[in-house]
């Protein structure tokens, strides 16, 4: 896969910046919380009580992860309680 950034790289924090080349560069490097095995199962890969406190962390500063807690505290949804 070939990625060509619409700008520079200048800041690696996505909680500080809202720069979309920041974002778009955390999501093609960090792993990922579930991910699919080679059945195209889905598997957790990051999920674990270390993980949903960073997300809980990270759902006080950014909307994205406002509207996560928010979508985790419905009743649908089983896995953490991230609320």
């Amino acid at each position: 896969m070939r990625f060509a950034a619409q700008a520079d790289l200048k800041v690696l924090d996505a909680v500080w910046t809202t720069a979309s080349i920041t974002r778009n560069h955390g999501h093609l490097v960090s792993d990922t919380l579930f991910g699919t095995d080679e059945k195209l199962q889905i598997r957790p890969q990051m999920v674990d009580k270390d993980c949903v406190q960073s997300l809980k962390r990270w759902g006080k500063t950014d909307r994205l992860g406002q509207l996560l807690i928010l979508a985790a505290a419905a009743p649908r949804f089983c896995c953490y309680s991230l609320a």
